[in-house]
């Protein structure tokens, strides 16, 4: 599934957790100090909705709130354990229009901003890939319609709606999207995935694959709201 569309998104939520896993020390704490802030990266960022989904994979279950500006280059992640929002302490931003990914962390009364580059877009997929509709159904109220994603690593499928009015999807336009062109994928598919809010998406991997474990992802609540995260008084670090 980590070669597959909208995968990105639960890739996404992976790297947040790992990079929730790590605490902050001494040494991060000296080059935060030194540390000249880098030009082009926003003093804020601004969202209207909360999206909400539980995500599901080795038999543990988590809940992860993405932050959304339609239209805007970027989202954020909050992870939520045990029920606790975690936006006061760790905020994830995607900035696509920047090619960065912002860690945002806030612990004992000392405010950090991590900037990694994103990854490069690789030219090709190096397996064959399959996309076909499958049937519609009803999730949270929305229509969505359904789509059988067939690769060596497995087949995946995923549930999409035109009905949400936005979608965050610029992960798909400047990486997926590419990588999809010329595997025979018919164009008005690509245009759904590109447009929709994905609603639910599940793999299971071949038995032969090491990602053979399953995994699922599905939306739980939208939320119209008015949130900002403020840059200014983070010292930043970078790669």
């Amino acid at each position: 599934m980590k070669k597959l569309i909208t995968v990105t998104m639960l890739l996404l939520f992976v790297m947040a957790c790992k990079e929730d896993k790590k605490n902050t020390n001494s040494e991060e704490l000296a080059l935060a100090e030194e540390y000249v802030p880098q030009e082009k990266i926003p003093s804020s960022y601004a969202f209207d909705w909360r999206v909400t989904y539980e995500m599901e994979a080795n038999g543990k279950k988590i809940d992860c709130h993405y932050m959304v500006k339609p239209k805007a280059s970027y989202f954020g992640v909050v992870m939520v354990l045990n029920g606790k929002d975690l936006s006061k302490n760790t905020i994830i931003i995607k900035d696509f229009g920047i090619h960065k990914s912002l860690n945002l962390r806030n612990g004992k009364g000392v405010k950090l901003l991590y900037v990694r580059d994103m990854p490069e877009l690789k030219d090709v997929i190096d397996q064959s890939i399959t996309i076909e509709r499958i049937g519609i159904k009803d999730i949270i109220g929305a229509t969505c319609q359904g789509y059988k994603i067939t690769m060596n690593a497995g087949i995946g499928t995923l549930y999409m709606t035109q009905d949400a009015g936005f979608a965050f999807n610029k992960d798909f336009e400047q990486y997926s999207k590419k990588r999809l062109e010329g595997k025979g994928i018919d164009d008005s598919i690509l245009k759904e995935l590109e447009t929709g809010l994905m609603m639910e998406m599940s793999f299971i991997g071949n038995g032969n694959d090491a990602s053979a474990s399953a995994s699922k992802m599905t939306i739980k609540e939208m939320t119209e709201l008015s949130f900002s995260v403020d840059l200014s008084e983070h010292k930043i670090i970078g790669d």
